[in-house]
């Protein structure tokens, strides 16, 4: 129900909001000047032979969120402590981060593995990282849907996009001249310092708050789960609950089958977006820093507007139109010669993510039980995650096996192997986009989507319903995934 206090609110919604807003935001960045660093120092490392570790490293971040992530989510469901939960998956990150330094800053510790070895191990650590944090995105979002008032939920997705825009702004171009002038082992101890601050934030934002607790029975007790066995077979119930929900939702399936066409697209862009940079544009892993820096501010542009637009003309229409002019902007990109041009579109690029995310997130919030939310979007990323890591796979591979040198006449258009994974990444995106269009019109996503906020409901399965939905809450973006949503 909206309030009086809910109508006026301040921008950051409340001081709680603004400190699990803060935590996001130091992760985000934290994140992005060790992903960008990471991309750099393989290049440096292999040159152009390094596409494959640059796909490795993606897909060892995603394939956690497959086989993890549904899992996690549905324990998440069952832990009453949220907050205990991002506390200490935050901190595990940060220690196993820091265990990165004896490997890849090798010319400080003197300890050097063959490259075999290194890979392995780096891929190995990044997808650890990634499977613990499976356990901080669905605990945060319950944190922070109990936290946000549901009239203040498009403000804070908002919100979210400008801690992305933040962090993508200034992280990027961080990364390159922290790499040549202090060495990796800067932005290993910077992730690191990101994640405490993170878990220190979200327990003072929670201090002393008391979450609304669902229906009686809806969330069993810690102390209910008495033996192993027991823990399995209610990890299994719910898991099966969870799936239900999700495939009784129209409004959730045309978002998710939009989703996993056009996220297989942005994997392509993932496997290959640095040598487009190098040898496309004629830029060098310095300026590809920059261009991160350009989509930022984009997206910080997009996310000041995103929930006004997404206000009056509806998140269905603001969500399929995205998709398109994504896809459309994707292929412009795809046919640029220079960086100056590239970084022009790729800011416009930016500025229209946030309006995909805030479209997104109070659409899948309107339909979801509270109860629900860790054990749906376990479910829902997995799939979507799967889509990324085939692009992923399949951009590095084709670019690897065709070349950068090769080149192909498509009608009165000559397309290289970077080129022409680009425009094939945005040909997704507009198919994604007409998909959800179409779906958007049936009677079945009207009627669920005009049904109203969804209750704490009984198991799915008890009693056939069609206004049951999923909360995505995990921030889209052409880049690998990331920790500390806290989209309303």
């Amino acid at each position: 129900m909206t309030t009086a206090r809910d109508a006026s609110a301040p921008f950051y919604i409340s001081r709680r909001y603004a400190l699990l807003w803060l935590g996001a935001l130091l992760s985000f960045t934290g994140d992005m000047i060790f992903e960008f660093t990471l991309v750099v120092w393989i290049v440096n490392q292999f040159g152009d032979d390094g596409a494959w570790q640059i796909s490795g490293v993606f897909v060892a971040s995603l394939i956690p969120v497959i086989l993890v992530g549904p899992i996690a989510g549905t324990l998440v469901d069952q832990w009453r402590d949220k907050v205990r939960v991002v506390v200490r998956s935050s901190l595990a990150i940060a220690v196993l981060t820091l265990v990165l330094l004896p490997l890849l800053a090798d010319d400080v510790t003197g300890f050097e593995l063959p490259t075999v070895a290194l890979t392995f191990t780096l891929l190995a650590a990044v997808a650890l990282i990634s499977a613990i944090n499976q356990f901080t995105r669905p605990a945060t979002a319950v944190i922070s849907r109990d936290i946000v008032p549901e009239a203040q939920r498009a403000r804070a997705a908002s919100l979210t996009q400008v801690a992305i825009g933040i962090a993508v702004l200034i992280g990027p171009p961080l990364a390159a001249p922290l790499f040549y002038s202090f060495g990796i082992e800067w932005a290993l101890i910077l992730n690191a310092l990101s994640f405490v601050l993170a878990a220190l934030l979200t327990r003072a934002a929670a201090s002393g708050f008391t979450t609304a607790q669902p229906a009686a029975g809806d969330e069993p007790a810690e102390a209910d789960v008495k033996s192993t066995r027991q823990q399995i077979a209610a990890v299994r119930s719910d898991l099966v609950a969870g799936l239900r929900m999700f495939r009784a939702s129209p409004t959730l399936m045309t978002v998710l089958v939009g989703l996993v066409i056009a996220i297989g697209g942005f994997g392509l862009l993932n496997a290959i977006s640095i040598y487009f940079v190098i040898n496309n544009l004629g830029g060098s892993e310095s300026i590809y820093g920059w261009f991160g820096a350009a989509e930022g501010a984009g997206t910080l542009a997009g996310a000041a507007v995103a929930g006004t637009v997404v206000s009056r003309m509806g998140s269905t229409r603001v969500f399929w139109a995205s998709l398109v002019g994504l896809g459309v902007l994707l292929g412009i990109y795809s046919r640029q010669s220079s960086v100056e041009a590239g970084l022009v579109v790729i800011a416009i690029l930016g500025f229209g993510f946030p309006f995909l995310n805030v479209a997104l997130s109070p659409m899948m919030l309107r339909v979801t039980p509270r109860s629900y939310l860790g054990r749906v979007t376990g479910t829902i990323n997995p799939v979507i995650t799967a889509a990324q890591v085939s692009g992923v796979v399949v951009g590095g591979l084709l670019y690897q096996a065709i070349g950068p040198d090769r080149t192909a006449d498509v009608g009165p258009v000559r397309l290289g192997a970077l080129d022409g994974l680009l425009l094939a990444s945005g040909l997704f995106s507009v198919l994604a986009g007409v998909y959800a269009w179409r779906r958007f019109a049936t009677s079945a996503v009207r009627e669920e989507m005009a049904s109203g906020p969804a209750g704490d409901q009984p198991d799915p399965g008890s009693a056939p319903r069609q206004d049951t939905g999923t909360g995505l809450t995990a921030p889209l973006h052409p880049r690998a995934d990331r920790p500390g949503d806290v989209a309303g």
